[in-house]
């Protein structure tokens, strides 16, 4: 298999490919929308003179993507905060496995705080269902992405996964870069972060029947990201009611829409935690079982990390006694963040049961209140 021609669909641009980007980018017509919602204290002018005038992907990270998570970071949160950095310090590559809560704003952030503690940026591995015009794939492909193709039948996903797991694999393995991607395919709708098998499966596609050697070498570091306010939560809530009638088809432009609500929602609080890198006796610890038993045990491992770093927040804390009718976490929160909570919730499912009025107001509610309150359970289960 020519691997160098298959890396072409889907590694990021190069040097050259960035730079005629970059002017592509200037001149849409959509930048001043653009400029609008994450730099709006330049005007599209300067922007696009900025642009224009860039010389490398590391200029464009540094000078304009940093500039629009700082701006978005002091307008939607109350603050980034992160812990166990220590542990990608080490002067190692690594695969960032992360807990996955928004399309764009986990990588987002991730670079923002490797860039602030003097950390490489890294590429991030997206999927092909976010690509969808052509200004998109310039800022993203420029922006260090890798394409993870999710389309096509049995075979063209098997090539594709055997192609994407080759190229992590002289990424990481080859000291090149880190590289973070999402410990599952999609988001975490219902507040249960769990790692998907395919996600560990295609990253051992490249060391054939090797188990240890695939996972010692690739370097995994769990990340765990928590939101004070959940992404897209009301977004979430309803995806979820209506899968539970049916399979659920996405509304035309729904992802864009998704990707906009995460960026510009106000998110509270936001804090990552940098686990130790799964250690080579945990992955041996794996072994003696069939291979799809080893999967499923390492993903355990993987779960149980993430979901044990996870912060919790008042929030968690109130949607659980809510969930359950207790008090039992009282002693978490005060009334007047309990009081916060409640209006927000009856006000955003208020307005999706206006919206369509065959839902029902009370399973819809008890599906938002799982988003805040799996964490809990999660964390319940593991003490």
């Amino acid at each position: 298999m020519n691997y160098t021609k298959l890396f072409d669909e889907i590694r990021p641009y190069n040097e050259a490919e960035s730079l005629a980007a970059f002017k592509r980018i200037a001149a849409s017509e959509l930048l001043p929308r653009i400029v609008g919602t994450v730099l709006p204290s330049k005007t599209p002018e300067e922007v696009r003179k900025i642009l224009e005038n860039l010389s490398s992907i590391d200029e464009y990270q540094s000078e304009v993507m940093i500039s629009v998570m700082e701006t978005i970071i002091s307008k939607t949160t109350a603050g980034v905060s992160f812990s166990g950095l220590e542990n990608v310090k080490d002067g190692k590559t690594h695969i960032l496995l992360s807990g996955h809560r928004d399309i764009i704003l986990d990588p987002a952030i991730l670079a923002y705080i490797f860039h602030k503690n003097g950390l490489p940026f890294t590429e991030i591995a997206v999927g092909d269902n976010l690509l969808g015009s052509s200004l998109i794939r310039d800022l993203m492909f420029s922006n260090r992405m890798i394409k993870v193709i999710r389309s096509g039948d049995t075979r063209a996903k098997y090539v594709a996964s055997t192609v994407l797991s080759e190229y992590l694999r002289r990424k990481v393995v080859g000291g090149e870069r880190s590289v973070w991607i999402a410990h599952r395919g999609g988001r975490t709708k219902d507040g249960n972060d769990t790692t998907g098998q395919g996600v560990l499966k295609m990253l051992s596609m490249s060391y054939g029947k090797d188990f240890d050697r695939a996972y010692k070498e690739m370097s995994i570091i769990p990340i765990s990201i928590s939101y004070e306010f959940e992404s897209c939560d009301f977004l979430k809530a309803r995806e979820l009611y209506y899968t539970k009638r049916g399979p659920y088809v996405k509304m035309k432009d729904e992802d864009l829409n998704s990707m906009k609500t995460g960026i510009i929602q106000q998110k509270g609080r936001v804090h990552f935690h940098f686990a130790p890198v799964v250690s080579d006796e945990e992955i041996e610890s794996c072994n003696g079982i069939h291979v799809n038993e080893r999967i499923t045990s390492l993903r355990y491992k993987i779960d149980k990390t993430i979901q044990g770093n996870f912060k919790l927040w008042p929030n968690n804390y109130i949607a659980y006694d809510i969930l359950k009718s207790s008090d039992k976490y009282a002693s978490e929160y005060t009334s007047k963040q309990r009081k916060i909570f409640d209006e927000y919730m009856s006000s955003g499912l208020n307005k999706l049961v206006s919206d369509d009025s065959s839902m029902e107001m009370s399973e819809l509610r008890e599906l938002f209140l799982l988003i805040y309150a799996n964490p809990v359970i999660n964390r319940e289960r593991l003490t």
